[in-house]
């Protein structure tokens, strides 16, 4: 479809929602009537608006001679609609300072249409059924027997989602729920050792941890050995010696020393009366 404006012309200005394969070509039209001529080593981009004026953003620009070429392609996410279009035109001039050119000027917009594709058309048959209607027809339809099936936990970065199922004569849902973003990572708690108690020979340990300002305090009871003191017992000449036991064994020594110098001494005497010193 052609559109003509005493500040531009253009062609192909309609297009359906999804396709990708037009072209939108505008040539804009001086105050004096004749074409305009943009120089090619500007930038230009369009910036488009729905009709009632709400800005939508840039979308690419190509100048071919002086016809400016928009593609259906860039402008697929744009909703069902009637929209308004401005080249700008920017550069620095001989002087070295910025400027913009909008074009068409002073008081037009270029004007363009998308048009509603057969889906989109069946979208508007399915928002005419208020999603209340539906729950009421299932209710009716499982005998008001609604049951959970399942609940599923997603990635963080998937949607949520109810997908239903009539079986078993019951109208089962099954939610899919994603999980939170990770957090970062806390502080490290602070851990403290409280009192350490003795327990009987038979009881079982304990540890009873309490919450503090940054952490826990932790509280031990150990039990105790079977000989009812820490768990070991004493060996006699091991663990200790008496004065008694010191004693006795200085005693010992003594006498062997005693014993080996009484039968040198009676040897050494043997001898020489033998003649054999």
């Amino acid at each position: 479809m052609a559109d003509n404006d005493a500040q531009y012309r253009a062609q192909d200005t309609e297009f359906k929602h999804e396709d990708t394969t037009h072209m939108m070509k505008i040539r804009f039209i001086g105050g004096n009537g004749y074409p305009i001529y943009p120089v090619s080593s500007h930038k230009f981009i369009a910036k488009v608006a729905t009709a009632d004026g709400a800005y939508m953003g840039d979308y690419p620009c190509s100048l071919v001679g002086n016809q400016f070429q928009v593609k259906s392609a860039d402008l697929k996410g744009l909703a069902n609609g009637s929209y308004k279009l401005e080249v700008w035109e920017t550069y620095t001039d001989d002087d070295g300072k910025e400027q913009t050119g909008i074009f068409p000027s002073p008081s037009s917009f270029v004007s363009f249409t998308v048009n509603k594709n057969i889906e989109d058309t069946a979208w508007d048959l399915v928002k005419e059924i208020s999603f209340q209607d539906l729950v009421d027809k299932a209710v009716i339809a499982s005998g008001q027997h609604l049951v959970i099936a399942a609940t599923n936990t997603l990635a963080s970065n998937l949607p949520a989602s109810v997908t239903q199922e009539f079986k078993d004569g019951k109208n089962q849902l099954t939610f899919n729920i994603p999980k939170g973003e990770q957090g970062p990572a806390g502080p490290f708690p602070k851990l403290e050792v409280g009192t350490l108690t003795k327990l009987p020979n038979n009881a079982q340990p304990v540890v009873t941890p309490t919450p503090i300002d940054g952490g826990y305090r932790f509280d031990i009871g150990i039990p105790v050995g079977a000989s009812g003191n820490d768990g070991h017992t004493p060996v006699k000449g091991t663990d200790y010696w008496t004065a008694s036991d010191q004693q006795s064994i200085q005693d010992q020594i003594k006498k062997i020393a005693d014993d080996a110098f009484a039968k040198a001494k009676a040897e050494v005497e043997d001898a020489v009366a033998n003649g054999k010193y």
